[in-house]
């Protein structure tokens, strides 16, 4: 930890960094902070009470605040803190959080989830716009492979019948190349098709998938939101390849589909249905029950006990309600009680980055009994800021 303070004054002394070197910097003292926090994490549970001394406690919140103050400077989707490590990044800092209480700065956690959020945001509009580049330049028919004439020597004027392209046209080249993406990874589970690699081909092929599907479902919202008489044998086409890709989807083994990628694609199919534009979508309601019997069958299950960060927050509660605190001294729960909110919040979104984490009922009475307590001290602090104010 010494190093890494030393490090951060050297860092400071020299001046800025580009983007590319602040990044891996930052990566650098992330893998040491959460190195350090397993270390004394299981020291602390194998070898009994082992305390730190204040000193490092306070050198731990100095690195701590440089790197959520740095984090902040770096641009979202930077190679050096892809969207998986800042997840692991977050579970494994907010599990110490909640081990040991006010240690690890809200600050630092809130930049790590609204960096690993954006560039997940990035990643996915990124891929969206590489692919349809992609089938732009493949739909441009070049000059240079025309039919010479053969008839050059008539002589009655040569009429062209005009080039007549509809709006749906490019839609429906999308949903084309999106009915063909969703039967590749199917043939692949089926066998007909013998490759030699067969994991990287399928990997392959449901990439492909993924991508195709995000692209149509982008086509056929902007087709049925722009257009006052939409093509419907294109929303047909659409719902079809739509049926065949849950069907494609059932037969894969649930750890070769992202949980997120999933769950995100049924929400856009249930927008896309909520447009009530054509008859045609009928089916996609049928589509996405199937894809969330497939969520809940594959993905959900219940949060484990016990919750480290409700049981900090209901321990709070209990001691600051048996101080029977004054007036001017109402602050003090109100931010230790909101800052484990935010931490609650913050690592029960991080456990739902690869899978739904469903809370029981009887947790989610335990956070509203927090919220109730912490909204009756907000409650307290306004009024007597009113009163002194009067």
């Amino acid at each position: 930890m010494r190093n890494d303070l030393r490090s951060i004054e050297y860092l400071q002394q020299r001046g800025e960094l580009d983007s590319s070197g602040l990044a891996s910097f930052v990566r650098l003292l992330l893998d040491q902070l959460r190195q350090d926090c397993t270390n004394y994490s299981t020291q602390h549970t194998v070898d009994g009470c082992i305390l730190r001394i204040e000193e490092r406690w306070e050198d731990l919140a100095v690195i701590c605040d440089q790197i959520a103050t740095w984090t902040k400077q770096i641009s979202p989707g930077h190679e050096q803190l892809p969207a998986d490590y800042l997840t692991h990044t977050i579970q494994c800092l907010g599990a110490f959080e909640a081990q040991f209480p006010n240690r690890i700065p809200v600050k630092l956690l809130e930049n790590i989830i609204s960096m690993a959020q954006k560039t997940m945001i990035c990643t996915a509009s990124t891929t969206v716009d590489n692919e349809e580049c992609t089938l732009a330049s493949s739909c441009r028919v070049s000059n240079s492979k025309k039919r010479p004439r053969t008839d050059s020597n008539v002589s009655e004027p040569e009429f062209k019948r005009p080039a007549c392209r509809k709006s749906s046209d490019p839609v429906t080249l999308v949903v084309a190349k999106f009915a063909l993406a969703v039967s590749a990874p199917k043939v692949l589970v089926l066998g007909v098709s013998k490759v030699f690699n067969s994991a990287q081909a399928m990997e392959k092929a449901l990439d492909d998938m993924k991508l195709a599907t995000s692209a149509a479902i982008n086509a056929v919202c902007e087709l049925l939101q722009h257009t006052e008489n939409p093509d419907e044998d294109i929303v047909a086409h659409f719902s079809s390849a739509t049926e065949r890709m849950v069907s494609t989807i059932s037969s894969i083994s649930p750890h070769e589909i992202k949980f997120a990628w999933l769950e995100n694609t049924t929400n856009e199919l249930y927008r896309l249905l909520n447009l009530g534009s054509s008859k045609k979508l009928e089916s996609l309601l049928s589509s996405c029950t199937k894809l969330e019997s497939y969520l809940e069958d594959n993905f959900y299950e219940w949060e484990r006990d016990p919750v480290p960060t409700l049981d900090v927050m209901e321990s709070r509660v209990k001691r600051f309600r048996s101080r029977q605190l004054e007036n001017k001294n109402v602050m003090s729960p109100i931010q230790s009680i909101s800052g484990g909110v935010l931490i609650d919040i913050s690592y029960f979104t991080a456990q739902n980055m690869d899978k739904k984490v469903v809370r029981t009922p009887k947790n989610w009475s335990r956070f509203t009994a927090v919220g109730k307590a912490l909204s009756a001290w907000m409650f307290r602090a306004l009024k007597s800021k009113a009163t002194g104010a009067a």
